[in-house]
């Protein structure tokens, strides 16, 4: 992501992927509980490492500066399967 200026704003966000849910609108009440946003957060993380690196768990280890055993522990605690072809 590539910011212009020293503020970070809404827009500067990509939309949620299907089947997360959006943020609230500024000054709307919070639906998510803080574990679920977290949840939704790490899985969104360790999905975009593992698009960038083409399914390959080693360089998303890398990108995220983790070990390959922590990218498991996502994958299974997120329900997360890769296809070995």
């Amino acid at each position: 992501m590539v910011l212009g200026g020293d503020r970070i704003r809404a827009a500067d966000f990509e939309p949620p992927a299907p089947g997360l849910a959006r943020p609230p609108a500024p000054g709307a009440a919070s639906t998510l509980a803080y574990r679920e946003a977290r949840q939704a957060l790490d899985r969104q993380y360790v999905l975009e490492a593992l698009e960038k690196s083409k399914g390959n768990i080693s360089r998303a280890a890398k990108i995220l500066g983790l070990n390959r055993r922590s990218i498991y522990k996502m994958l299974r605690r997120h329900g997360i399967s890769i296809r070995r072809d």
